[in-house]
């Protein structure tokens, strides 16, 4: 299931910047990267939410969501060159 949501988040902003929709729409891709990836790592997402709370949680996910961003912005003004 992660590998499936990471997956789909990688093809979403590659088709986002073929089809020439607007910049912010890669987010959405980003957000089914990062989901993937929480699955993936749900042993260590327990365990930050543990020692740190809802707050390391949330930061976690901010700080993912960020990484992944800079990911597929790179596929979405690869693949809009090809629109």
């Amino acid at each position: 299931m992660s590998t499936l949501l990471i997956v789909l988040g990688l093809v979403a902003a590659g088709y986002i910047g073929y089809t020439g929709l607007e910049w912010y729409f890669v987010f959405v891709g980003s957000l089914l990267i990062v989901i993937g990836y929480m699955i993936a790592r749900s042993g260590q997402m327990y365990g930050i939410y543990n020692d740190d709370g809802i707050a390391g949680f949330i930061k976690m996910f901010v700080f993912q969501m960020v990484g992944w961003s800079i990911i597929t912005f790179i596929i979405y003004f690869v693949a809009k060159l090809f629109s």
